[in-house]
């Protein structure tokens, strides 16, 4: 097997453990990021190795803290191909209840942290001539959401650190893109009920949630030759809710 290894931040949620298999399946060797979830992590550890006969090394770390984050990364001496961001924390609160302490937490992990790890893996990059940095983004990115503003913020600031970093990248052949899934059936929704999750199914064109497998499969396109001239780019997943 090719010694290609892709790097996947929060890979025990439910976009980025599909995410983490897809790329897993594609013949990558994986380094999964996870927070808190150690058994999770590990069972999704062994269910890849074992399935798709590839390397996984785990990484744990909080990435609300981008130096400790970013000082804990710096030892892990894998030339990386692929780079992909998947954690997030959604905290829906009216506007005027917001904390500028969580405000900032969720633009670190959105923003700050895959920045500063980012900047560690550039020199492998840039070295190769090639790469590829995904990152998974929110349909609440690009219109915005009531009692989302922290979320929507952060989804929006990487829109922007997407666009801005594909353009300097791309004379070196590295790729920047982001996914922006909609309304997806995995945890994040676990705060809504049946009747909300209906009223949503009732807005989206194709009338039903997304699966994590068909942004997966978006992803596995990105990071693959096939998307060889996409850079900058926002690939909406939403089933035509916009």
């Amino acid at each position: 097997m090719e010694n290609k290894w892709a790097f996947v931040s929060g890979a025990t949620g439910g976009i980025g453990s599909a995410c983490a298999e897809v790329l897993a399946k594609d013949g990558y060797h994986l380094i999964l990021h996870y927070h808190q979830n150690s058994t999770k992590a590990l069972k999704l550890k062994q269910k890849l190795t074992e399935t798709y006969s590839v390397k996984c090394e785990l990484f744990q770390a909080d990435f609300a803290d981008p130096d400790q984050v970013s000082k804990s990364f710096a030892s892990y001496d894998f030339n990386v191909n692929v780079f992909l961001h998947c954690a997030g924390v959604s905290k829906p609160t009216l506007f005027q209840h917001i904390k500028v302490q969580s405000f900032e937490e969720e633009l670190a992990i959105a923003v700050t942290t895959p920045m500063l790890l980012l900047q560690h893996l550039t020199s492998n990059f840039l070295r190769d001539q090639k790469g590829s940095i995904i990152l998974i983004s929110s349909i609440w990115g690009e219109v915005g959401a009531a009692m989302e503003v922290s979320y929507s913020t952060a989804k929006a600031a990487q829109l922007g650190f997407v666009k801005s970093l594909a353009k300097e990248l791309a004379p070196s052949n590295i790729r920047v893109n982001a996914v922006s899934p909609g309304a997806i059936d995995t945890e994040m929704l676990a705060i809504y009920d049946e009747a909300d999750k209906e009223s949503i199914k009732e807005e989206i064109p194709l009338g039903r949630l997304g699966l994590a497998h068909e942004v997966a499969n978006v992803v596995s396109f990105l990071a693959s030759d096939k998307a060889s001239y996409m850079t900058g780019q926002v690939v909406s997943v939403n089933g035509g809710w916009n």
